[in-house]
């Protein structure tokens, strides 16, 4: 704020010496080197403060996006692990579908609570 004061004061005093025709042309040179000095040392560590402050949002910005990957990326890993069991399950359910679907006798399938029970017909009624 000090350094604003001052780069404005000094503007201030170079826009006077100008319009003060008894001035020698080397004192408003002089005037304008150092205010044109002044305002680059002063914006300087402005922009370098500014573009700090940028780095440090865009690498909240970069943590942030970082973690909403990282849980997208469990989420589609549980949600393959699900669906490579569920193939499992559809290939397995799939061959028992076969295997009952072309056997001679009949098959009847009688589940009670926990237990499952499997009476087999046999059409020739051999073993």
């Amino acid at each position: 704020m000090v350094s604003l004061l001052v780069c404005v004061g000094l503007i201030a005093a170079s826009v006077s010496v100008r319009n003060d025709k008894n001035t020698p042309p080397v004192v408003q040179q002089v005037g304008n080197d150092v205010v044109g000095i002044t305002s680059w040392v002063v914006a300087l560590p402005a922009n370098g403060i500014s573009h700090g402050l940028d780095d440090v949002a865009n690498l909240f910005n970069t943590y942030s996006e970082n973690e909403r990957l990282k849980s997208s990326l469990d989420d589609l890993a549980q949600t393959k692990v699900q669906n490579q069991s569920l193939r499992q399950e559809n290939k397995q359910l799939k061959k028992r579908t076969e295997v009952e679907g072309h056997t001679d006798g009949l098959q009847h399938h009688v589940s009670s609570g926990n237990l499952a029970f499997s009476i087999r017909l046999d059409k020739h009624g051999g073993h």
